[in-house]
Protein backbone atom coordinates (compact mmCIF):
# COMPACT_ATOMS: atom_id res chain seq x y z
CA UNK A 1 0.00 0.00 0.00
CA UNK A 2 3.05 2.34 1.07
CA UNK A 3 4.57 1.39 -1.79
CA UNK A 4 1.55 2.20 -4.41
CA UNK A 5 0.95 5.46 -2.59
CA UNK A 6 4.33 6.25 -3.23
CA UNK A 7 3.99 5.65 -6.88
CA UNK A 8 0.88 7.50 -7.13
CA UNK A 9 2.74 10.66 -5.44
CA UNK A 10 5.61 10.18 -7.76
CA UNK A 11 2.94 10.35 -11.38
CA UNK A 12 1.10 13.47 -9.85
CA UNK A 13 4.57 15.54 -9.42
CA UNK A 14 5.71 14.45 -12.94
CA UNK A 15 2.12 15.66 -13.66
CA UNK A 16 2.40 18.99 -11.73
CA UNK A 17 5.73 19.67 -13.19
CA UNK A 18 4.68 19.23 -17.01
CA UNK A 19 1.85 21.41 -16.54
CA UNK A 20 3.63 23.97 -14.34
CA UNK A 21 6.25 24.00 -17.44
CA UNK A 22 3.79 24.16 -20.01
CA UNK A 23 2.19 27.22 -18.65
CA UNK A 24 5.55 28.89 -17.63
CA UNK A 25 6.44 28.20 -21.66
CA UNK A 26 3.66 30.08 -22.52
CA UNK A 27 4.02 32.98 -19.91
CA UNK A 28 7.63 33.22 -21.76
CA UNK A 29 6.01 33.28 -25.13
CA UNK A 30 3.43 35.81 -24.82
CA UNK A 31 5.57 37.99 -22.91
CA UNK A 32 8.35 38.07 -25.62
CA UNK A 33 6.80 40.52 -27.22
CA UNK A 34 6.94 43.32 -24.11
CA UNK A 35 10.87 42.08 -23.79
CA UNK A 36 11.33 42.66 -27.39
CA UNK A 37 10.28 45.97 -27.75
CA UNK A 38 11.63 46.93 -24.89
CA UNK A 39 15.46 45.10 -26.10
CA UNK A 40 15.21 46.82 -29.68
CA UNK A 41 15.22 50.17 -27.99
CA UNK A 42 18.28 49.39 -25.49
CA UNK A 43 20.04 46.30 -25.03
CA UNK A 44 20.95 46.69 -20.96
CA UNK A 45 18.12 49.18 -20.25
CA UNK A 46 15.45 47.48 -21.89
CA UNK A 47 16.24 43.87 -20.80
CA UNK A 48 16.76 45.11 -17.19
CA UNK A 49 13.31 46.83 -17.53
CA UNK A 50 11.39 43.66 -18.79
CA UNK A 51 13.20 41.60 -16.13
CA UNK A 52 12.18 44.68 -13.40
CA UNK A 53 8.45 44.04 -14.70
CA UNK A 54 8.35 40.66 -13.87
CA UNK A 55 9.40 41.08 -10.41
CA UNK A 56 7.36 43.26 -9.39
CA UNK A 57 4.16 41.56 -10.63
CA UNK A 58 5.67 38.71 -8.63
CA UNK A 59 6.54 40.52 -5.56
CA UNK A 60 10.28 39.79 -6.05
CA UNK A 61 13.52 41.74 -5.63
CA UNK A 62 14.53 43.52 -9.40
CA UNK A 63 17.24 42.84 -10.87
CA UNK A 64 20.37 45.28 -10.41
CA UNK A 65 20.97 47.98 -12.35
CA UNK A 66 23.76 48.22 -14.86
CA UNK A 67 23.65 50.98 -16.26
CA UNK A 68 24.57 54.89 -14.42
CA UNK A 69 20.99 56.27 -14.36
CA UNK A 70 19.33 55.90 -10.74
CA UNK A 71 15.86 55.76 -12.28
CA UNK A 72 13.12 53.28 -11.35
CA UNK A 73 11.42 50.96 -13.23
CA UNK A 74 8.95 53.46 -14.02
CA UNK A 75 11.21 56.34 -14.29
CA UNK A 76 13.39 54.49 -17.24
CA UNK A 77 9.61 53.82 -18.69
CA UNK A 78 9.08 57.31 -18.95
CA UNK A 79 11.70 57.95 -20.79
CA UNK A 80 10.99 55.66 -23.57
CA UNK A 81 10.07 57.71 -26.99
CA UNK A 82 6.22 58.21 -27.32
CA UNK A 83 5.51 55.47 -30.13
CA UNK A 84 7.17 52.93 -28.22
CA UNK A 85 5.62 53.53 -24.94
CA UNK A 86 1.75 53.84 -27.07
CA UNK A 87 2.88 50.44 -28.83
CA UNK A 88 3.84 48.59 -25.46
CA UNK A 89 0.31 49.42 -23.80
CA UNK A 90 -1.51 48.45 -26.75
CA UNK A 91 0.50 44.91 -26.20
CA UNK A 92 -0.43 44.73 -22.82
CA UNK A 93 -3.97 45.73 -22.95
CA UNK A 94 -4.63 43.11 -25.60
CA UNK A 95 -2.95 40.56 -23.42
CA UNK A 96 -5.13 41.91 -20.35
CA UNK A 97 -8.13 41.18 -22.36
CA UNK A 98 -7.46 37.99 -23.86
CA UNK A 99 -9.79 35.28 -22.20
CA UNK A 100 -7.48 32.69 -23.75
CA UNK A 101 -4.68 34.13 -21.11
CA UNK A 102 -7.08 34.07 -18.39
CA UNK A 103 -3.91 31.78 -16.00
CA UNK A 104 -1.53 34.49 -16.87
CA UNK A 105 -4.14 37.49 -15.57
CA UNK A 106 -2.64 38.79 -12.63
CA UNK A 107 0.59 39.54 -14.95
CA UNK A 108 -0.77 41.25 -17.37
CA UNK A 109 -2.84 43.31 -15.37
CA UNK A 110 -0.08 44.24 -13.67
CA UNK A 111 1.65 45.45 -16.73
CA UNK A 112 -1.06 46.85 -18.30
CA UNK A 113 -1.68 49.02 -15.29
CA UNK A 114 1.81 49.94 -15.17
CA UNK A 115 2.08 51.19 -18.76
CA UNK A 116 -1.28 52.90 -18.51
CA UNK A 117 0.17 55.58 -15.55
CA UNK A 118 2.00 57.39 -18.33
CA UNK A 119 -1.28 58.54 -20.30
CA UNK A 120 -2.96 59.47 -15.89
CA UNK A 121 -1.95 62.17 -13.90
CA UNK A 122 -1.39 62.34 -10.26
CA UNK A 123 -3.09 63.82 -7.72
CA UNK A 124 -1.59 64.46 -4.28
CA UNK A 125 -2.80 64.42 -0.42
CA UNK A 126 -0.82 65.68 2.90
CA UNK A 127 -1.06 66.07 6.16
CA UNK A 128 1.08 68.84 7.83
CA UNK A 129 1.22 70.88 11.03
CA UNK A 130 -0.65 69.72 14.07
CA UNK A 131 -1.71 67.93 11.81
CA UNK A 132 -4.00 69.39 9.31
CA UNK A 133 -5.03 67.12 6.77
CA UNK A 134 -5.56 68.23 2.29
CA UNK A 135 -7.29 65.18 1.04
CA UNK A 136 -6.35 63.70 -2.72
CA UNK A 137 -9.98 65.45 -3.76
CA UNK A 138 -9.03 68.47 -2.23
CA UNK A 139 -11.33 68.17 1.19
CA UNK A 140 -9.07 69.77 4.19
CA UNK A 141 -10.24 69.08 7.39
CA UNK A 142 -8.27 69.02 11.13
CA UNK A 143 -7.01 65.99 12.69
CA UNK A 144 -6.13 66.26 16.39
CA UNK A 145 -5.40 62.27 17.35
CA UNK A 146 -3.30 60.46 18.92
CA UNK A 147 -2.09 56.60 17.42
CA UNK A 148 -1.45 54.92 13.98
CA UNK A 149 -3.82 55.39 10.76
CA UNK A 150 -4.12 54.29 7.62
CA UNK A 151 -3.11 57.47 5.37
CA UNK A 152 -3.50 56.23 1.91
CA UNK A 153 -3.71 52.50 0.68
CA UNK A 154 -4.14 50.94 -2.70
CA UNK A 155 -6.57 47.78 -3.22
CA UNK A 156 -3.67 45.56 -3.34
CA UNK A 157 -1.76 47.23 -0.73
CA UNK A 158 1.32 47.43 -3.15
CA UNK A 159 1.00 51.46 -2.05
CA UNK A 160 0.50 51.47 1.62
CA UNK A 161 0.96 54.62 3.99
CA UNK A 162 0.53 54.48 7.72
CA UNK A 163 0.94 57.63 10.18
CA UNK A 164 1.58 57.62 13.34
CA UNK A 165 0.53 60.99 15.36
CA UNK A 166 1.91 61.49 18.84
CA UNK A 167 0.65 64.06 22.07
CA UNK A 168 2.26 67.85 22.08
CA UNK A 169 1.19 68.66 25.41
CA UNK A 170 -3.16 68.01 26.03
CA UNK A 171 -4.14 69.55 23.06
CA UNK A 172 -2.23 68.99 20.06
CA UNK A 173 -0.83 66.71 18.27
CA UNK A 174 2.18 65.87 15.40
CA UNK A 175 2.98 63.34 13.04
CA UNK A 176 6.17 62.21 14.55
CA UNK A 177 6.33 58.54 12.64
CA UNK A 178 5.54 57.10 8.84
CA UNK A 179 5.52 53.57 7.96
CA UNK A 180 4.96 52.62 3.92
CA UNK A 181 4.93 49.33 2.17
CA UNK A 182 7.05 50.69 -1.13
CA UNK A 183 5.75 47.71 -3.81
CA UNK A 184 7.00 44.71 -1.50
CA UNK A 185 9.84 46.83 1.12
CA UNK A 186 8.32 47.85 4.46
CA UNK A 187 10.10 51.56 4.80
CA UNK A 188 9.89 53.80 8.25
CA UNK A 189 10.49 57.35 9.10
CA UNK A 190 10.76 58.13 12.29
CA UNK A 191 11.30 61.87 14.10
CA UNK A 192 11.60 61.02 17.49
CA UNK A 193 11.20 58.19 19.33
CA UNK A 194 13.02 54.99 17.38
CA UNK A 195 12.27 51.59 17.80
CA UNK A 196 16.28 50.61 18.41
CA UNK A 197 19.38 52.05 20.09
CA UNK A 198 20.81 53.56 16.79
CA UNK A 199 19.56 57.43 17.31
CA UNK A 200 21.91 58.38 14.12
CA UNK A 201 19.63 57.72 11.49
CA UNK A 202 15.50 58.32 11.03
CA UNK A 203 15.36 55.64 8.75
CA UNK A 204 14.29 51.75 8.83
CA UNK A 205 14.28 49.34 6.50
CA UNK A 206 12.24 45.76 7.26
CA UNK A 207 13.58 46.69 11.05
CA UNK A 208 17.00 47.59 9.57
CA UNK A 209 18.72 51.05 9.93
CA UNK A 210 19.99 52.38 6.88
CA UNK A 211 21.36 55.90 5.68
CA UNK A 212 20.67 57.96 2.77
CA UNK A 213 23.15 60.61 1.66
CA UNK A 214 22.90 62.95 -1.01
CA UNK A 215 22.98 59.94 -3.88
CA UNK A 216 19.72 57.60 -4.28
CA UNK A 217 19.49 54.67 -2.21
CA UNK A 218 18.17 51.68 -4.22
CA UNK A 219 15.55 49.58 -2.65
CA UNK A 220 15.35 45.50 -3.04
CA UNK A 221 11.86 45.83 -5.27
CA UNK A 222 12.59 49.01 -7.41
CA UNK A 223 11.70 51.72 -5.34
CA UNK A 224 14.28 54.59 -4.41
CA UNK A 225 15.22 57.28 -1.94
CA UNK A 226 16.57 60.38 -2.05
CA UNK A 227 17.19 63.13 0.39
CA UNK A 228 18.17 66.40 0.85
CA UNK A 229 19.16 67.73 3.93
CA UNK A 230 16.16 67.03 6.23
CA UNK A 231 14.02 66.24 3.25
CA UNK A 232 13.43 62.60 1.56
CA UNK A 233 11.47 62.15 -1.23
CA UNK A 234 10.52 57.85 -1.53
CA UNK A 235 9.39 56.51 -5.12
CA UNK A 236 7.53 53.59 -5.74
CA UNK A 237 8.64 51.30 -8.82
CA UNK A 238 5.58 52.41 -10.43
CA UNK A 239 6.12 55.92 -9.78
CA UNK A 240 3.73 56.67 -6.99
CA UNK A 241 5.91 59.12 -4.27
CA UNK A 242 6.27 60.30 -0.72
CA UNK A 243 7.61 63.69 0.72
CA UNK A 244 8.78 64.22 4.38
CA UNK A 245 9.53 67.57 5.49
CA UNK A 246 11.72 66.28 8.66
CA UNK A 247 11.66 68.86 11.68
CA UNK A 248 13.43 68.92 14.87
CA UNK A 249 13.65 71.91 17.28
CA UNK A 250 13.93 72.15 21.04
CA UNK A 251 10.01 71.76 21.39
CA UNK A 252 8.95 69.22 19.45
CA UNK A 253 10.27 66.59 16.53
CA UNK A 254 7.64 66.19 13.39
CA UNK A 255 7.11 65.87 9.75
CA UNK A 256 4.84 66.99 6.52
CA UNK A 257 3.94 64.21 4.46
CA UNK A 258 2.61 64.10 0.89
CA UNK A 259 1.51 60.99 -1.32
CA UNK A 260 1.32 61.62 -4.79
CA UNK A 261 -0.43 58.92 -6.51
CA UNK A 262 -1.85 57.80 -9.56
CA UNK A 263 -6.24 57.74 -9.34
CA UNK A 264 -6.76 55.85 -12.32
CA UNK A 265 -5.66 52.23 -10.36
CA UNK A 266 -7.74 49.66 -10.73
CA UNK A 267 -9.50 49.71 -7.03
CA UNK A 268 -8.47 53.08 -6.25
CA UNK A 269 -7.94 53.92 -2.59
CA UNK A 270 -8.78 54.16 0.58
CA UNK A 271 -7.59 55.75 3.87
CA UNK A 272 -7.38 59.40 5.81
CA UNK A 273 -6.63 61.00 2.58
CA UNK A 274 -9.67 59.96 1.03
CA UNK A 275 -10.67 58.12 -1.91
CA UNK A 276 -8.56 59.61 -5.13
CA UNK A 277 -12.47 59.49 -6.88
CA UNK A 278 -11.97 62.97 -7.68
CA UNK A 279 -15.16 63.50 -5.62
CA UNK A 280 -14.38 65.84 -1.73
CA UNK A 281 -18.19 64.73 -0.47
CA UNK A 282 -17.41 60.94 0.37
CA UNK A 283 -13.58 62.14 1.79
CA UNK A 284 -14.63 62.62 5.74
CA UNK A 285 -16.64 58.65 5.19
CA UNK A 286 -16.42 56.65 8.24
CA UNK A 287 -14.70 53.52 7.29
CA UNK A 288 -17.37 50.93 5.68
CA UNK A 289 -20.40 53.46 5.89
CA UNK A 290 -20.29 56.00 3.04
CA UNK A 291 -23.46 57.77 3.88
CA UNK A 292 -21.05 59.93 6.31
CA UNK A 293 -22.89 63.53 7.41
CA UNK A 294 -19.50 64.59 8.39
CA UNK A 295 -19.08 66.74 5.21
CA UNK A 296 -22.46 68.12 5.62
CA UNK A 297 -21.22 69.63 8.92
CA UNK A 298 -17.75 70.76 8.13
CA UNK A 299 -19.59 72.82 5.52
CA UNK A 300 -22.07 73.99 8.16
CA UNK A 301 -20.15 74.97 11.27
CA UNK A 302 -16.67 75.33 10.11
CA UNK A 303 -14.54 77.74 11.45
CA UNK A 304 -11.06 76.57 11.18
CA UNK A 305 -11.34 76.28 7.69
CA UNK A 306 -14.51 78.63 6.46
CA UNK A 307 -14.60 82.31 6.02
CA UNK A 308 -17.10 83.68 8.04
CA UNK A 309 -17.46 85.79 11.08
CA UNK A 310 -16.77 83.26 13.74
CA UNK A 311 -19.31 83.62 16.35
CA UNK A 312 -19.59 81.62 20.00
CA UNK A 313 -22.54 79.74 18.59
CA UNK A 314 -20.47 78.86 15.31
CA UNK A 315 -17.12 78.06 17.55
CA UNK A 316 -19.16 75.56 20.26
CA UNK A 317 -20.77 74.00 17.13
CA UNK A 318 -17.30 73.40 15.16
CA UNK A 319 -16.09 71.47 18.46
CA UNK A 320 -18.76 69.26 18.52
CA UNK A 321 -17.95 68.84 14.82
CA UNK A 322 -14.30 67.93 15.41
CA UNK A 323 -14.99 65.87 18.15
CA UNK A 324 -17.24 63.52 15.80
CA UNK A 325 -14.58 64.15 13.21
CA UNK A 326 -11.66 62.19 15.23
CA UNK A 327 -14.14 59.81 17.33
CA UNK A 328 -15.92 58.56 14.46
CA UNK A 329 -13.58 59.27 11.14
CA UNK A 330 -10.68 59.10 12.86
CA UNK A 331 -10.58 56.25 14.42
CA UNK A 332 -12.17 54.04 12.02
CA UNK A 333 -9.13 54.51 10.34
CA UNK A 334 -6.61 52.67 12.84
CA UNK A 335 -4.65 49.94 12.32
CA UNK A 336 -3.93 47.18 14.32
CA UNK A 337 -1.24 45.03 15.04
CA UNK A 338 -2.09 42.56 11.99
CA UNK A 339 -1.63 45.32 9.52
CA UNK A 340 0.88 47.31 11.42
CA UNK A 341 3.70 48.15 9.25
CA UNK A 342 5.92 50.00 12.05
CA UNK A 343 8.84 48.94 13.89
CA UNK A 344 8.63 48.46 17.47
CA UNK A 345 10.38 48.54 20.78
CA UNK A 346 10.60 45.16 22.99
CA UNK A 347 7.13 45.20 24.64
CA UNK A 348 5.87 47.83 22.10
CA UNK A 349 2.76 47.34 19.72
CA UNK A 350 0.60 49.70 18.29
CA UNK A 351 -1.21 50.18 21.41
CA UNK A 352 1.26 51.65 22.91
CA UNK A 353 0.99 54.51 20.53
CA UNK A 354 -2.67 54.83 21.06
CA UNK A 355 -5.22 57.43 23.30
CA UNK A 356 -8.24 57.30 22.45
CA UNK A 357 -9.49 59.74 24.85
CA UNK A 358 -6.88 62.45 23.18
CA UNK A 359 -7.51 65.19 22.97
CA UNK A 360 -9.11 66.18 26.14
CA UNK A 361 -10.18 69.73 24.54
CA UNK A 362 -10.81 70.55 20.90
CA UNK A 363 -8.82 73.97 19.79
CA UNK A 364 -10.16 76.42 16.73
CA UNK A 365 -9.23 79.30 15.21
CA UNK A 366 -12.50 80.79 17.34
CA UNK A 367 -10.37 80.42 20.47
CA UNK A 368 -7.96 82.37 19.12
CA UNK A 369 -7.67 86.69 19.29
CA UNK A 370 -8.23 88.81 16.64
CA UNK A 371 -5.01 90.22 17.10
CA UNK A 372 -3.57 86.43 16.83
CA UNK A 373 -5.40 85.66 13.95
CA UNK A 374 -3.94 88.26 12.02
CA UNK A 375 -0.73 88.47 13.06
CA UNK A 376 -0.25 84.46 11.95
CA UNK A 377 -2.20 85.10 8.52
CA UNK A 378 0.86 87.48 7.76
CA UNK A 379 3.27 85.13 8.95
CA UNK A 380 1.57 82.72 6.37
CA UNK A 381 1.15 85.17 3.36
CA UNK A 382 4.51 86.34 3.63
CA UNK A 383 6.30 82.87 3.00
CA UNK A 384 3.22 82.47 0.22
CA UNK A 385 0.68 80.30 1.52
CA UNK A 386 -2.66 80.37 0.47
CA UNK A 387 -6.30 79.18 -0.29
CA UNK A 388 -7.12 75.95 2.39
CA UNK A 389 -3.33 76.05 3.34
CA UNK A 390 -3.81 79.33 4.55
CA UNK A 391 -6.42 78.50 6.98
CA UNK A 392 -4.39 75.37 8.36
CA UNK A 393 -1.43 77.68 8.44
CA UNK A 394 -3.09 80.04 10.48
CA UNK A 395 -3.79 77.26 13.21
CA UNK A 396 -0.81 76.25 13.55
CA UNK A 397 1.42 79.45 13.83
CA UNK A 398 -0.70 81.03 16.59
CA UNK A 399 -1.34 77.98 18.53
CA UNK A 400 2.52 76.08 18.28
CA UNK A 401 4.22 78.80 16.07
CA UNK A 402 5.21 75.90 13.34
CA UNK A 403 6.48 78.00 10.79
CA UNK A 404 4.38 77.85 7.60
CA UNK A 405 4.60 74.67 5.38
CA UNK A 406 4.46 75.58 1.24
CA UNK A 407 3.00 72.94 -0.83
CA UNK A 408 6.55 70.47 -1.77
CA UNK A 409 7.69 71.16 -5.41
CA UNK A 410 8.86 67.63 -7.06
CA UNK A 411 11.79 67.86 -9.60
CA UNK A 412 11.24 64.82 -12.23
CA UNK A 413 14.75 63.32 -11.90
CA UNK A 414 14.81 62.35 -15.77
CA UNK A 415 14.84 65.65 -16.67
CA UNK A 416 17.61 66.60 -19.00
CA UNK A 417 18.65 63.48 -19.00
CA UNK A 418 20.09 61.49 -22.31
CA UNK A 419 20.55 58.11 -22.28
CA UNK A 420 23.86 56.55 -24.60
CA UNK A 421 23.76 53.13 -25.65
CA UNK A 422 26.43 50.84 -23.45
CA UNK A 423 27.48 47.54 -23.46
CA UNK A 424 26.95 45.02 -21.04
CA UNK A 425 28.88 45.41 -17.76
CA UNK A 426 31.05 42.92 -16.52
CA UNK A 427 28.94 40.86 -13.61
CA UNK A 428 30.33 40.34 -9.59
CA UNK A 429 28.14 37.41 -8.88
CA UNK A 430 30.12 37.23 -5.18
CA UNK A 431 27.68 40.06 -3.33
CA UNK A 432 24.08 41.00 -3.17
CA UNK A 433 22.03 43.61 -5.30
CA UNK A 434 21.48 45.54 -2.35
CA UNK A 435 25.68 46.25 -1.23
CA UNK A 436 26.62 46.73 -5.70
CA UNK A 437 23.87 49.25 -6.26
CA UNK A 438 23.84 51.37 -2.73
CA UNK A 439 27.69 52.92 -2.05
CA UNK A 440 29.28 51.50 -5.38
CA UNK A 441 28.96 53.39 -9.03
CA UNK A 442 28.90 51.61 -12.54
CA UNK A 443 32.18 49.96 -13.97
CA UNK A 444 32.37 52.15 -17.12
CA UNK A 445 36.12 51.89 -17.51
CA UNK A 446 35.43 49.90 -20.79
CA UNK A 447 32.18 51.22 -22.37
CA UNK A 448 33.39 52.07 -25.77
CA UNK A 449 32.17 54.71 -27.84
CA UNK A 450 28.54 54.77 -28.44
CA UNK A 451 25.62 56.76 -30.05
CA UNK A 452 22.91 58.89 -28.06
CA UNK A 453 19.62 56.71 -27.62
CA UNK A 454 16.19 58.39 -28.43
CA UNK A 455 14.66 60.77 -26.06
CA UNK A 456 10.87 60.83 -25.63
CA UNK A 457 9.31 64.12 -25.45
CA UNK A 458 5.14 64.05 -25.19
CA UNK A 459 4.56 67.31 -26.79
CA UNK A 460 6.05 66.57 -29.50
CA UNK A 461 6.79 62.64 -30.10
CA UNK A 462 9.04 63.78 -33.58
CA UNK A 463 11.46 66.10 -32.47
CA UNK A 464 14.97 64.96 -32.47
CA UNK A 465 16.83 64.03 -29.40
CA UNK A 466 19.80 66.13 -27.87
CA UNK A 467 23.08 65.10 -28.30
CA UNK A 468 24.92 66.28 -24.95
CA UNK A 469 24.59 63.27 -21.92
CA UNK A 470 23.61 64.55 -19.03
CA UNK A 471 26.05 65.05 -16.29
CA UNK A 472 25.83 62.31 -13.31
CA UNK A 473 27.41 63.26 -10.10
CA UNK A 474 28.88 60.33 -7.86
CA UNK A 475 28.33 58.89 -4.56
CA UNK A 476 29.53 60.98 -1.55
CA UNK A 477 28.88 57.64 1.07
CA UNK A 478 28.67 54.41 1.10
CA UNK A 479 25.09 53.59 2.93
CA UNK A 480 24.66 50.94 5.06
CA UNK A 481 23.26 47.55 3.03
CA UNK A 482 20.27 45.66 4.01
CA UNK A 483 21.01 42.60 5.42
CA UNK A 484 18.63 40.26 4.08
CA UNK A 485 20.22 38.67 1.25
CA UNK A 486 18.68 39.13 -2.23
CA UNK A 487 18.71 36.66 -5.31
CA UNK A 488 20.25 38.18 -8.94
CA UNK A 489 17.50 35.56 -10.57
CA UNK A 490 13.81 36.32 -10.38
CA UNK A 491 12.09 33.84 -9.78
CA UNK A 492 8.01 34.20 -11.02
CA UNK A 493 5.07 33.01 -8.61
CA UNK A 494 2.86 30.95 -10.33
CA UNK A 495 0.02 32.07 -8.41
CA UNK A 496 0.13 35.70 -9.68
CA UNK A 497 0.22 34.62 -13.63
CA UNK A 498 -2.82 32.88 -12.74
CA UNK A 499 -4.50 35.73 -10.86
CA UNK A 500 -5.28 34.54 -7.70
CA UNK A 501 -6.44 37.53 -6.00
CA UNK A 502 -4.47 36.38 -2.71
CA UNK A 503 -1.33 36.43 -4.38
CA UNK A 504 -1.40 40.24 -4.23
CA UNK A 505 1.16 41.81 -1.94
CA UNK A 506 -0.29 41.68 1.79
CA UNK A 507 -0.59 45.25 3.73
CA UNK A 508 2.86 43.99 6.37
CA UNK A 509 5.79 42.70 3.57
CA UNK A 510 7.90 41.83 6.22
CA UNK A 511 5.48 38.99 7.21
CA UNK A 512 6.12 38.00 3.19
CA UNK A 513 9.28 36.23 1.96
CA UNK A 514 8.23 35.14 -1.59
CA UNK A 515 11.32 34.23 -3.10
CA UNK A 516 11.49 31.41 -0.33
CA UNK A 517 10.76 27.90 -2.25
CA UNK A 518 11.05 24.13 -1.02
CA UNK A 519 11.18 23.14 -4.48
CA UNK A 520 13.76 23.19 -7.08
CA UNK A 521 12.89 25.51 -9.63
CA UNK A 522 12.42 25.11 -13.65
CA UNK A 523 14.94 27.40 -15.49
CA UNK A 524 14.04 28.34 -18.55
CA UNK A 525 15.71 31.05 -20.82
CA UNK A 526 13.58 33.95 -22.28
CA UNK A 527 15.20 34.71 -25.51
CA UNK A 528 18.68 36.29 -25.64
CA UNK A 529 19.02 40.03 -25.76
CA UNK A 530 19.49 41.65 -29.36
CA UNK A 531 23.19 42.69 -30.21
CA UNK A 532 24.21 46.29 -31.12
CA UNK A 533 27.18 48.10 -32.88
CA UNK A 534 27.42 51.10 -31.32
CA UNK A 535 29.02 54.17 -33.00
CA UNK A 536 31.79 56.27 -33.57
CA UNK A 537 30.93 59.06 -31.72
CA UNK A 538 32.49 58.77 -28.73
CA UNK A 539 30.08 59.81 -25.20
CA UNK A 540 31.11 60.79 -22.22
CA UNK A 541 29.53 58.85 -19.13
CA UNK A 542 29.79 59.52 -15.27
CA UNK A 543 30.08 57.58 -12.47
CA UNK A 544 26.82 56.96 -10.77
CA UNK A 545 25.86 54.58 -7.73
CA UNK A 546 24.63 51.60 -9.05
CA UNK A 547 25.63 48.37 -9.50
CA UNK A 548 27.55 46.04 -12.21
CA UNK A 549 26.23 42.78 -13.25
CA UNK A 550 23.54 42.67 -15.57
CA UNK A 551 20.17 41.11 -14.73
CA UNK A 552 20.21 37.20 -14.36
CA UNK A 553 18.18 34.58 -16.92
CA UNK A 554 14.55 34.20 -15.36
CA UNK A 555 14.10 31.63 -13.45
CA UNK A 556 10.10 30.26 -12.94
CA UNK A 557 9.36 27.85 -10.08
CA UNK A 558 7.34 24.72 -9.92
CA UNK A 559 4.11 25.17 -9.27
CA UNK A 560 3.11 23.75 -5.63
Amino acid sequence: MKIRYILLSFAFSITSLNLAFSQDTRTVKEYDEIKSELVQWDSVRGEWLSNSLLAMAQNNPIPARTFPEDFTPFEMYSVLPFERKEKLKTISDSRRNDPTLAQNSGLWLFVSEFFSRSTCKTTSGRTYGDPHFSSFDGNSFSLQSVGEFTLAKSQTGYVNVQARQSASGNDFSLNTAIAMNVGGDRLCFYANEKPDSDISTPIRLEGAPIRVTSSTYFLPHGGTVRSKGNDYIVTWPTGEKVTLQMSNNIRFSTMNVSTFIYPCVMGGYEGLLGNANGTPKDDLSVRGNNNSDLYTSMSKYSTVFGDREITQTANNQEKDYLDRLTRDFGSSWRITDLTSLFDYGVGQNTASFTDVNFPTVHRTVGDLSAKQRTNASRKCQEMGITGEDLKGCIFDNAYLNIPPSPRPVIVDPTNGVVLTKIPTPVREVNKPISERENGKAVNTNSVKPTEVLEKSNEKNPNSAPTSTPQTLPTSSEKPTSVSSKQNETIKANPSIFGGDNNSVPASNPSKQNPTNSTSSPVKINLPSKSTETPSSSPVKVTNKPASSPAASPIQIKKGG
